[in-house]
């Protein structure tokens, strides 16, 4: 068995074992928008396994009917699982039935040229050398008519998810920072990362375009990547809890349009100073999990009332409100810092999940982070 065939197997192996785990996990905890995940990480694991069956001498013509639509299917999964995390109906709508129209066109390609031809394919390919990675094969025209389309395809897939991921990363941010107090890379900042990884993929669906995947090192190299790709989905999909609940209160999105006037009445000035009080006196910006929710039960005050105190407030919205509390509480800690006492400490004392958060925002409204401020004093 070739180095490849072997490297292709363990991606196969990791790969089904994703599929399988979180499968069951959608099923036990009713997770419905790990559909998308399990489906695409079975499919990716169905896409590297022909090459390890043909290692051990098994019909694999079935590869030419499905590989290059599996292949333009995957990256819109990815994309479709982190846009419905935002999304209370978890369906596809059919606005959202473009992301497969190129898996359409390779099937419609594929079942085209298959169904005469799946045995030329396939025997005109050595799978027992990384020659199969080429962009073309001589004298292997449908092969080379399947694989031009899947690579192109691919490769400007990655472009645009890149893209689509980038601007569904700033819509949430908007939207979170109503509603939740603290955005670290449990609820939101891997989504940014996501982006990220889609843009070192575009490199990679480049080379695999140009099918210089033959150079050994090259192909251990997008191997690893292949591996890195599924973990980072895979571990990020156990940890995310879902964000639908960013869009249940439309009255909530009143923050977004600017104030009437500026100018309170003294009802308004009275609702006011009263939720400004007992936020402060109860020191309910301590809780690490605080949400717009959770503030409007504890203080029996409607969500889109609290959302228009914050902004009569001069806050820009409940995170703004939430973590200028917990600087201003955390500058009286550093203030008084005893010897044994960590600045990690002081960011958890001060409703911080983490001290990489706490830094983060601290700079933010500060300008500086709280190891400078401490020096300074």
């Amino acid at each position: 068995m070739s180095i490849q065939a072997i490297l292709l197997f363990l991606t196969f192996t990791i790969y089904l074992s994703f599929s399988i785990i979180l499968a069951y996990l959608s099923m036990r905890l009713k997770k419905k928008g790990l559909s998308y995940l399990y489906i695409d990480f079975l499919l990716k694991a169905i896409h590297v396994l022909p090459p390890v069956l043909f290692a051990f001498s098994v019909n694999i013509t079935y590869a030419a009917y499905i590989g290059a639509p599996i292949k333009v299917s995957l990256l819109p999964l990815y994309f479709l699982y982190l846009k419905k995390l935002g999304e209370k109906d978890k369906r596809i709508r059919l606005s959202e039935l473009w992301h497969f129209l190129p898996m359409l066109v390779e099937l419609v390609i594929s079942l085209s040229i298959a169904p005469n031809h799946a045995q030329e394919i396939i025997r005109g390919i050595d799978f027992s050398k990384p020659r199969y990675m080429e962009l073309s094969i001589d004298n292997n025209f449908y092969f080379n008519v399947l694989s031009l389309s899947g690579k192109f395809i691919g490769f400007v897939q990655a472009i645009v998810y890149t893209v689509l991921i980038s601007k569904l990363f700033r819509t949430y941010k908007t939207k979170m920072k109503r509603r939740v107090a603290t955005i670290d890379n449990r609820n939101l900042i891997w989504i940014r990362n996501a982006a990220i990884v889609f843009a070192v993929e575009c490199f990679f669906a480049g080379i695999n375009f140009f099918g210089i995947y033959t150079n050994t090192y090259l192909f251990i190299l997008s191997f690893a990547y292949l591996l890195f790709f599924g973990f980072f989905f895979f571990i990020h999909a156990l940890l995310q809890s879902d964000l639908s609940f960013i869009a249940e209160n439309k009255h909530i999105d009143e923050e977004a349009k600017p104030a009437e006037t500026n100018v309170l009445s003294e009802i308004q000035k009275e609702e006011l100073s009263h939720f400004l009080k007992q936020f402060s006196e109860k020191k309910l910006f301590l809780q690490p999990d605080l949400t717009l929710q959770k503030l409007s039960e504890e203080l029996n005050i409607p969500t889109y009332k609290l959302t228009l105190l914050i902004k009569k407030a001069n806050y820009k919205n409940f995170y703004d409100l939430v973590n200028h509390q917990r600087v201003e509480y955390s500058i009286k800690l550093l203030e008084n810092l005893p010897k044994n006492y960590t600045l990690q400490a002081v960011g958890i004392d001060s409703g911080f999940k983490s001290r990489a958060t706490f830094y983060r925002v601290f700079k933010e409204i500060t300008g500086q982070t709280p190891s400078s401020f401490l020096s300074k004093m």
